[in-house]
């Protein structure tokens, strides 16, 4: 990520800027901006169902509130 144009949230407004200053043409800067946005929010939801999928396989049931370790039937605060 050491791409000015892909740099997160608080630098977008610069991608534009940045990106005609290397001469690319306003088009293929903006199809640059598009790519890295799609690509970066692909990455978060791959996150998110990456940990969504850690928590389900370590805990399970819903007994009183609280779950337990699939591994060790600990007791398991979610």
């Amino acid at each position: 990520m050491s791409d000015p144009a892909t740099l997160p949230n608080k630098n977008r407004s610069d991608r534009h800027r940045l990106a005609a200053r290397t001469g690319a043409d306003a088009d293929r800067a903006e199809a640059a901006v598009a790519t890295a946005l799609t690509v970066e929010q692909a990455e978060t939801e791959a996150f998110i169902q990456r940990m969504r999928a850690i928590v389900e396989n370590r805990c399970h049931g819903t007994e009183a509130g609280r779950t337990e370790h699939r591994r060790s039937d600990r007791p398991c605060d979610d």
